[in-house]
């Protein structure tokens, strides 16, 4: 007899129960040799006694599973799982009626992972879960379904991030991980625990109109995988697809969107200057910005042209005519109140145009130049407007009027 334990890829001591496991030839569309469910510890003893020395397929079929991208779909109807797993075939091979290796083909690693075990288990397998329901979510009432926000983890362990959205006060629609896997965790429409105080285009509290996904990764130095993006962008054609409601400008970062006391910066970095905004636009995804030619020398009231190099900062004032950290009497433009209507007319949170370059002002630029700024797209993060960032305004501007 031989034991075989079944469980949770990116949840460990989370045993898969009730998943039928059985050992098949090689050979196409064969017969089991051999089956048997997993019980209350996901394990399932084999009887190995009749079955040859030589190369099989042990294959795991989850008691509730599904083959389809992960997305609207999965968990929308009728008595809804706590667990929905991929199906797995793996490589066994048997000697002397015992399992001595296994091997899980590349094709085969998006749904899971195995392992030889030791003396009493000697087949551990974690199967890939698309849906794990959380706990942390309410009604959205009537609110229509807008927007798409996007976080990182802040962390590199899937496992940790499930379990915050499991156990924690906070959730999130989708997980993608570092494989470019996604989970599922809060149905499209409840209202998940993602964005927190939040402001995007006058309106305030995202979490009632929007699906947050998160992926795992540290907004850090390192880039994000080619694998988790692809697994994004397809996931939001699923969604666009689903609900008509979601403008493409909507689709939008932690950062843009995450405030205290209605001033941007709460969640600086979330996605970060690391993540790939243009792959997304290329995917006409997002604000999509227009043509750099297309943007006026004159623009902002001829100020980058009139001071060649500078750039508008904080404790700046129109009526004072206090520019670039100066006064200019002689100037008599209002390239503050421009700014900040063009950034309010996009979605960011700058208050009331008034001309002053105050705190609000100064972190909406930076959290405008974070999204625009990101993946070597060119210009600073630093709350200052200088031609480049003006330039890349207008053209955003352009890009969603």
């Amino acid at each position: 007899m031989t034991w075989v334990k079944v469980g949770n890829l990116h949840m460990p001591n989370d045993p898969a129960i009730g998943a039928t496991v059985g050992v098949y030839p090689i050979t196409a569309n064969a017969a089991a040799l051999v089956s048997g469910n997993t019980g209350r510890w996901g394990t399932v003893n084999l009887n190995l006694t009749d079955i040859n020395n030589g190369a099989y397929i042990l294959r795991i079929t989850p008691a509730n599973t599904t083959t389809e991208g992960v997305g609207p779909a999965v968990a929308s109807t009728g008595p809804i799982p706590a667990r929905i797993f991929r199906s797995i075939d793996i490589i066994i091979y048997i000697t002397q009626h015992d399992i001595t290796d296994v091997n899980v083909t590349v094709a085969q690693m998006v749904n899971g992972s195995a392992s030889r075990g030791g003396p009493e288990i000697r087949v551990i397998v974690n199967l890939m879960p698309v849906w794990m329901q959380s706990g942390n979510h309410n009604s959205r009432g009537s609110t229509t379904i807008d927007t798409i926000v996007i976080h990182h983890t802040g962390i590199k362990v899937t496992s940790s991030a499930v379990n915050t959205f499991m156990s924690g006060g906070t959730s999130a629609h989708y997980i993608i991980d570092t494989q470019g896997r996604i989970i599922k965790m809060v149905q499209d429409t409840r209202r998940a625990w993602h964005a927190g105080s939040s402001l995007w285009r006058g309106t305030s509290g995202i979490n009632s109109s929007s699906i947050g996904i998160e992926i795992v990764h540290t907004g850090q130095t390192d880039s994000y995988p080619a694998v988790q993006l692809t697994s994004l962008i397809a996931l939001i054609g699923r969604l666009r697809v689903a609900y008509d409601t979601i403008e493409t400008r909507n689709i939008i970062g932690h950062s843009d969107i995450a405030t205290s006391n209605n001033v941007l910066s709460r969640k600086s970095g979330d996605p970060g200057t690391q993540f790939n905004w243009q792959q997304l636009e290329n995917n006409c995804y997002g604000m999509i910005p227009g043509a750099a030619t297309n943007v006026a020398a004159t623009k902002y009231d001829n100020y980058f042209t009139t001071f060649t190099g500078d750039s508008l900062r904080n404790d700046d004032n129109d009526a004072q005519h206090r520019l670039g950290g100066t006064v200019r009497a002689n100037y008599t433009g209002n390239p503050v109140t421009e700014v900040q209507q063009d950034l309010a007319t996009i979605g960011y949170s700058v208050g009331v145009a008034n001309g002053q370059y105050g705190r609000r002002t100064a972190n909406a630029v930076k959290m405008f130049q974070q999204h625009f700024f990101a993946d070597g797209r060119g210009g600073q993060a630093n709350g200052r407007v200088d031609n480049a960032t003006a330039i890349m305004i207008k053209r955003v501007l352009a890009g969603v009027d």
